[in-house]
């Protein structure tokens, strides 16, 4: 089953709203609890040379509300010319006290539902009140979502300016999106960025650019907030320098903007806090009548609140969208090589690790707690999810028997 968060953009900016409460959340990849203090620590990264995408695991654990929740992302930018989504997602989760599994989601939705509602969050403290005029830079999934969520929060908007590097994506997303427009709002696309900030008092950067698109020209310098969500990586940028340096910038995680940001490392702009260390307070615009930009690169949490919102509302988990194999184990066999293991992780009682296998063509992804084991098979060239394991009979064996079940069990779905 798949689950989607369609219709729940004001109760997912609440939830997230009331995150504020819990402890402060210092970093987008990896929670520990430590002392009943949610703790961050990083988690080591390596991509696979083999294609061109990178994956990530990102649990996260909740004691107030007794759950574990795990997405597994990986992001291929080529993946358009196989007609797949570039990026591929799940949510797993788990109760925290026992670590059985409650439900297993298509994170898709998830994502770009969180990753909007976090950054109409921002504009609730930074944006200039009773803003007019929104403009996105994109026209992906992450621009409809923002759209969404900041035409929800602010029914005032009268006019959406869009721009992509595809004009082509941009007006299919006006022409999809003009239908349930009010009779006072409009939307047009843009040939030049510059035109389309122009005047803008809110503007989301949602793309997959490498280098800077916007620039300071015809971009105001006060009363204008911006929200950030593209360029996750290291060497990407898609906003100026100049613009960062001469704006007050807000992040969702001081190690992970200085870490995964390429336009605050390359900028080396001044962070002036994060955003969950004021959001539910009682000051409501810390702007002070300045530019100000907000960079979301995404939190765990996030995804553990947004889970949860789900699955309390589908009143029961999901059912696996694929084939469960329950392992056999007398079918053992194949010449296995570990190629890479590259996360290696816990939470409370939970663990996860990747690997590559069968001369880097398959991914897994096993992931275990107290109750639950699980191998989470994926093909390596587009990151699609091919079989979901059951693997507690198996958890003793050595490496190369389960990675020779892993081969076997794939097989088994695609002859099927």
């Amino acid at each position: 089953m798949t689950i989607i968060l369609q219709g729940h953009l004001h109760s997912l900016v609440h939830n997230l709203q009331n995150i504020s409460k819990e402890p402060k959340i210092t970093s987008c990849l990896y929670f520990n609890v430590n002392k009943k203090r949610i703790v961050a620590q990083q988690i080591e990264k390596n991509p696979v040379k083999h294609y061109l995408f990178f994956a990530g695991i990102m649990p996260c654990f909740s004691p107030s509300d007794d759950v574990v929740a795990c997405k597994l992302v990986s992001v291929y930018p080529g993946n358009g010319k196989f007609g797949i989504s570039s990026h591929i997602v799940y949510v797993l989760l788990f109760q925290g006290s026992t670590g059985k599994l409650l439900s297993i989601m298509e994170g898709e939705s998830i994502t770009k539902r969180r990753t909007a509602a976090t950054s109409a969050l921002s504009a609730k403290w930074l944006a200039p009140k009773n803003p007019k005029i929104l403009s996105i830079l994109g026209a992906g999934h992450q621009a409809l979502a923002h759209m969404q969520v900041l035409l929800d929060q602010y029914p005032g908007l009268r006019q959406i300016k869009l721009w992509n590097y595809r004009k082509s994506s941009a007006i299919r997303l006006a022409e999809e999106v003009s239908g349930w427009l009010k009779m006072e709002q409009w939307i047009e696309v843009f040939d030049e960025v510059e035109e389309c900030v122009q005047d803008a008092d809110l503007i989301v950067t949602a793309t997959f650019a490498t280098k800077p698109v916007l620039k300071g020209t015809k971009l105001r310098s006060v009363d204008v907030h911006l929200m950030s969500v593209g360029a996750p990586r290291p060497d990407w940028s898609e906003i100026e320098p100049e613009v960062w340096n001469a704006s007050q910038v807000y992040v969702d995680s001081f190690p992970g903007a200085q870490a995964e940001s390429g336009d605050i490392i390359k900028s080396q702009c001044n962070i002036v806090d994060e955003l969950g260390s004021f959001i539910g307070s009682s000051l409501k615009n810390r702007s002070n009548n300045r530019r100000t930009i907000f960079k979301s690169l995404g939190l765990a949490v996030e995804d553990l609140v947004a889970a949860k919102m789900v699955f309390e509302r589908s009143n029961k988990g999901s059912k696996c969208p694929l084939k469960f194999l329950e392992p056999d184990q007398q079918r053992y066999h194949g010449e296995d090589i570990l190629i890479k293991d590259q996360v290696n992780t816990k939470v409370k009682n939970f663990e996860a690790n990747a690997i590559l296998i069968n001369d880097g063509l398959l991914m897994v992804c096993e992931i275990k707690t107290e109750a639950s084991n699980l191998a989470l098979l994926y093909k390596a060239q587009t990151g699609e999810l091919k079989a979901i394991v059951d693997t507690k009979k198996i958890a003793n064996c050595t490496l190369h028997q389960r990675l020779g079940y892993f081969l076997n069990a794939i097989k088994c779905v695609e002859s099927s």
